[in-house]
Protein backbone atom coordinates (compact mmCIF):
# COMPACT_ATOMS: atom_id res chain seq x y z
CA UNK A 1 0.00 0.00 0.00
CA UNK A 2 1.37 3.40 -0.88
CA UNK A 3 0.84 6.25 1.56
CA UNK A 4 0.25 10.20 -0.17
CA UNK A 5 3.44 11.61 2.05
CA UNK A 6 4.26 15.85 2.02
CA UNK A 7 7.07 14.64 -0.35
CA UNK A 8 3.93 13.45 -2.93
CA UNK A 9 2.08 16.65 -2.55
CA UNK A 10 4.56 18.80 -2.66
CA UNK A 11 5.58 17.30 -6.42
CA UNK A 12 1.77 17.72 -7.33
CA UNK A 13 2.04 21.24 -6.76
CA UNK A 14 4.87 21.38 -8.95
CA UNK A 15 3.38 19.68 -11.61
CA UNK A 16 0.26 21.34 -11.94
CA UNK A 17 2.38 25.04 -11.54
CA UNK A 18 4.30 23.57 -14.86
CA UNK A 19 1.01 22.15 -16.20
CA UNK A 20 -0.77 25.12 -16.38
CA UNK A 21 2.52 26.92 -17.60
CA UNK A 22 3.25 24.93 -20.41
CA UNK A 23 -0.31 23.64 -21.52
CA UNK A 24 1.26 20.85 -24.21
CA UNK A 25 3.11 18.96 -21.66
CA UNK A 26 1.58 15.92 -20.84
CA UNK A 27 4.41 14.38 -18.20
CA UNK A 28 6.56 15.85 -15.79
CA UNK A 29 9.20 14.47 -13.90
CA UNK A 30 11.27 15.59 -10.93
CA UNK A 31 14.82 16.50 -10.75
CA UNK A 32 15.69 13.30 -9.16
CA UNK A 33 13.41 11.32 -11.58
CA UNK A 34 11.88 9.22 -9.00
CA UNK A 35 8.17 10.41 -9.47
CA UNK A 36 6.18 11.24 -12.57
CA UNK A 37 3.17 13.35 -13.34
CA UNK A 38 0.88 12.43 -15.93
CA UNK A 39 -1.49 14.61 -17.33
CA UNK A 40 -4.84 13.20 -17.30
CA UNK A 41 -8.64 13.53 -17.85
CA UNK A 42 -11.17 14.40 -20.62
CA UNK A 43 -10.47 17.86 -20.10
CA UNK A 44 -7.24 17.16 -19.53
CA UNK A 45 -7.05 18.23 -16.25
CA UNK A 46 -6.69 15.67 -14.03
CA UNK A 47 -3.33 14.65 -12.45
CA UNK A 48 -1.76 10.99 -11.51
CA UNK A 49 1.34 10.59 -9.90
CA UNK A 50 3.54 7.48 -10.46
CA UNK A 51 6.97 6.19 -8.22
CA UNK A 52 9.64 5.90 -10.80
CA UNK A 53 12.06 2.43 -10.18
CA UNK A 54 15.54 2.05 -12.19
CA UNK A 55 15.30 3.40 -15.86
CA UNK A 56 16.21 0.17 -18.20
CA UNK A 57 17.40 2.42 -21.26
CA UNK A 58 16.70 5.44 -23.90
CA UNK A 59 15.61 3.97 -26.90
CA UNK A 60 16.04 6.82 -29.40
CA UNK A 61 15.13 7.12 -33.01
CA UNK A 62 12.05 4.47 -32.80
CA UNK A 63 8.83 6.39 -34.72
CA UNK A 64 8.85 8.52 -37.43
CA UNK A 65 8.86 12.33 -36.21
CA UNK A 66 5.21 13.96 -36.61
CA UNK A 67 4.57 17.31 -36.34
CA UNK A 68 1.20 18.57 -34.71
CA UNK A 69 -0.30 21.63 -35.03
CA UNK A 70 -2.21 22.46 -31.83
CA UNK A 71 -4.38 25.36 -30.28
CA UNK A 72 -3.95 26.70 -27.22
CA UNK A 73 -6.99 28.36 -25.60
CA UNK A 74 -5.63 30.05 -22.33
CA UNK A 75 -7.96 30.04 -19.49
CA UNK A 76 -8.77 33.84 -19.15
CA UNK A 77 -10.16 33.22 -22.86
CA UNK A 78 -12.57 30.51 -21.63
Amino acid sequence: MTFISKHHLEFLEESKREFEYEPLFETWRNDDETLIALRTGADRDCIEVYELGDRVANFTQQIKPIRLNKTIIKQEEL
